[in-house]
């Protein structure tokens, strides 16, 4: 993927009160999960509301939240935008004012729930999503939309509780919002490609690729091209990690080609439906075999189709016929002139009886003859 240069958006000031319905005295903490880039111009990500006390429950009814960052990130020319998203732990009415997205890089999201709404219970340090916030930008992201955070001015970072009509203040932890990570922006999709590589195995061609990071990773389409069609065509799916620091291997074995030149790359998808291509550096080459052979059916015995590989290093006059146990001939597969490279072939023995049968191929001076099996 490509690099991004790094804008960190600093989290200056965050302005919380929490209005509860209290059981014992209450502690919180506003945390955040599941941050995503959406689009080259969208981030999001989910807000939770903890209980950090340790012993006693209480039951949440309202709060405000607002989150101030460098707007520089943006873009030069763009203006934010985005949305508040209710979680099902609150009422459909639950977020009775509307967020506000600010030039000055504020986000301001008030009223969720309210005075008098009975709110869930959260028990010693049990934590509800109350909701997903989503920020964009009318042009690309400049810079990485990450979140670090900075302690909020004293005066304004408070919780509010209420017991019997009169009310307490407790002063937010400078850890009041957590688990921002850093995103890259120049991409749709942040996962970082260390090294991609390929080697052959006769007309087998293994693809190994490893990842150094991976955000909101759904997995890779492996794409191919020939240089006879040179049309990309989806050869398979190998599922991604998601969301990881580790390095991880992966591989995935393109089998049974033809002879010829193929270019590889892969498509990789997040959980967004957004994707990006890498490229495999060189084209891989599959060349002629180097002797003649014949190949074990496959599913051997079978039901009523099986196939044959076989492998021709020269032009050759080809024959393949198929006979029963007492060397009666039932069936020509393959009666042909044929170049040097590889070939398969399909055999449907759906009105043939079950049984041991043998077949045999006559290339030039090459005869080989293998046995199978129909099961009915």
């Amino acid at each position: 993927m490509k690099k991004a240069a790094t804008l960190l958006i600093l989290v200056t000031m965050i302005v919380l009160s929490i209005q509860l319905r209290v059981f014992a005295q209450n502690t919180a903490q506003y945390t955040v999960k599941n941050m995503v880039q959406n689009a080259a111009n969208s981030v999001s990500f989910d807000v939770y509301v903890k209980n950090t006390n340790a012993t006693a429950s209480w039951q949440y009814t309202n709060s405000s939240l607002q989150i101030k960052y460098t707007s520089g990130f943006l873009g030069a020319s763009g203006t934010p935008g985005g949305s508040v998203t209710p979680s099902s732990n609150l009422p459909a009415s639950g977020l009775s004012a509307a967020a506000v997205f600010t030039t000055v890089g504020l986000i301001k999201v008030t009223s969720m729930g309210g005075l008098g709404y009975a709110g869930p219970t959260l028990t010693a340090g049990s934590s509800i999503l109350l909701y997903t916030v989503t920020l964009t930008s009318t042009v690309t992201f400049a810079g990485s939309p990450g979140f670090v955070y900075n302690t909020p001015l004293a005066t304004a970072s408070k919780v509010f509780s209420y017991n019997g009509g009169s009310g307490s203040a407790v002063t937010i932890p400078a850890d009041t919002l957590t688990g921002f990570v850093s995103l890259l922006s120049n991409s749709p999709l942040p996962v970082e490609l260390a090294t991609f590589t390929s080697n052959n195995n006769g007309r087998d061609v293994n693809l190994l690729w490893k990842t150094v990071k991976e955000i909101n990773n759904s997995g890779f389409d492996i794409e191919r091209k020939s240089i006879v069609d040179n049309t990309w065509t989806k050869i398979g799916f190998v599922r991604g990690s998601g969301n990881t620091n580790n390095t991880v291997t992966y591989n995935y074995t393109d089998s049974k080609l033809n002879a010829g030149k193929y270019s590889y790359r892969l498509k990789q998808i997040d959980y967004n439906g957004n994707y990006e291509y890498f490229s495999l550096n060189n084209d891989v080459q599959v060349g002629v075999p180097v002797k003649f052979d014949l190949s074990q059916n496959y599913p051997n015995p079978f039901n009523p189709v099986t196939k044959i590989d076989y492998q021709l290093p020269g032009d050759s006059r080809v024959s393949i016929k198929l006979y029963d146990e007492v060397g009666k001939e039932v069936m020509t597969l393959v009666n042909d002139k044929q170049s040097a490279g590889y070939y398969t072939i399909s055999l449907n023995a759906s009105n043939l009886s079950s049984g041991a049968y043998f077949y045999r191929i006559t290339a030039g001076s090459f005869v080989m003859t293998k046995k199978l099996m129909i099961v009915k």
